[in-house]
């Protein structure tokens, strides 16, 4: 109840502030236009205040580049967290990128102390008070929901990393949750929280059990929730890295929500959607200390699935700045593959080619990238017209 109150104080609070919002909003984005940074950043503080998602966006990318004032990274990362937090789908999807843009450059500390910048930001709108009343409340409707539960969610996100404490509840509705389609938002809400959850989406990624029945869908969530915190996962990147190499013989055997189970080809083609969502999260956490070098090019090295090997060619060369082992194997598949494979194996390659080595080294497979950019296929020629393009340049 006292949850309920301090929402409709908030949200009243917020509806007799509107207009002053909106009016500093739109100066602050006329300055910014103009180049008057300063006078921006200043008037963008309190629609920021108010928890203006498109207030936090613009703040974010001024204290990020330094515009206007200090530059600030850890200021920018939690700017960016609160957008991820309030904001709608796309501003969400944008601030995401930018944050693991941001903490590329954070040790793990700072990223921890941008974090708790985020939990007194919350402190200021419910107060501590009010804040470890809303967890309470939170965590009993989590731990009263049987299923579908995204209003719940929902206050996930209204809390961010201040809702730790829930993250057994949540990791828990990932397994009992009978359907399979709520559980996207269980592992985003994982993601909102932080690294805090980061021990527990790796348990997601290792259920043995739970693989054996609705766990492939897991798989393939969490791993997608971990590429949105970037970096801020790093610690997950040996999860990551065991699920990747595992072999999915078993999964989806007891599919429940399916009745009869998976059948063997949608089990394997969920299973390389997940082996391909885990690289590219790889990719987009990052390796500087090369920890996971080593079991990759031995996974590279074991696949026998061409496609397989291809992507982890591709995560390889992204990691490493290492582009032949991709290039090694596109020259035997671009020559002899099946067209599916040759469609991977150019977009791998076309997304390679902004590597430093890869024009020489891709040389020797011009012939034949000139040949398939003739085919009749427009998912063979289009990659294959825009890798000549890019070796031309």
């Amino acid at each position: 109840m006292r949850l309920l109150l301090l929402a409709f104080l908030f949200v009243t609070a917020l509806v007799f502030s509107a207009s002053r919002a909106t009016a500093d909003l739109a100066d602050a984005q006329a300055a910014y236009t103009k180049g008057d940074f300063e006078t921006a950043r200043s008037m963008l503080q309190a629609p920021s205040l108010r928890g203006d998602a498109d207030a936090l966006m613009l703040l974010a990318k001024l204290v990020q580049d330094g515009k206007g004032g200090a530059q600030d990274s850890i200021e920018a990362y939690k700017l960016y967290s609160l957008v991820f937090m309030l904001g709608e789908p796309d501003p969400r999807a944008e601030a995401a990128a930018r944050r693991r843009m941001v903490s590329r450059g954070l040790t793990h500390e700072e990223i921890l102390s941008a974090e708790y910048a985020v939990i007194e930001w919350v402190d200021q709108t419910f107060g501590t008070g009010g804040r470890e009343s809303a967890v309470d409340d939170l965590a009993r409707k989590l731990a009263a929901c049987k299923s579908e539960c995204y209003a719940e969610t929902e206050m996930v996100f209204s809390l961010g990393p201040a809702a730790a404490r829930v993250v057994p509840d949540l990791e828990s509705l990932m397994t009992r949750d009978p359907m399979w389609m709520p559980r996207q938002n269980y592992a985003y809400s994982l993601a909102v929280i932080g690294t805090a959850a980061v021990p527990a989406m790796c348990r997601i990624l290792q259920d043995d059990e739970e693989l054996r029945a609705e766990g492939i869908q897991n798989l393939l969530v969490t791993a997608r929730a971990l590429q949105l915190m970037g970096p801020t996962a790093h610690e997950a990147r040996s999860c990551l890295v065991n699920a990747l190499t595992r072999t999915y013989s078993e999964v989806g055997m007891n599919h429940k929500e399916l009745g009869g189970g998976l059948g063997g080809e949608e089990a394997a083609d969920l299973s390389f959607r997940s082996k391909t969502a885990i690289m590219g999260t790889l990719i987009t956490i990052g390796d500087p200390d090369r920890m996971i070098h080593a079991p990759l090019t031995t996974y590279f090295e074991q696949e026998q699935n061409i496609s397989l090997r291809l992507l982890v060619a591709w995560t390889v060369g992204r990691l490493y700045n290492q582009d032949r082992p991709a290039i090694d194997l596109a020259l035997k598949v671009l020559e002899s593959g099946s067209e599916r494979e040759q469609a991977i194996c150019l977009s791998v390659l076309l997304d390679l080619s902004d590597t430093p080595s890869f024009v020489g080294d891709a040389a020797g497979l011009l012939p034949q990238i000139k040949k398939l950019a003739k085919s009749g296929d427009q998912e063979l020629s289009a990659p294959a017209r825009s890798l000549l393009e890019a070796l031309q340049k």
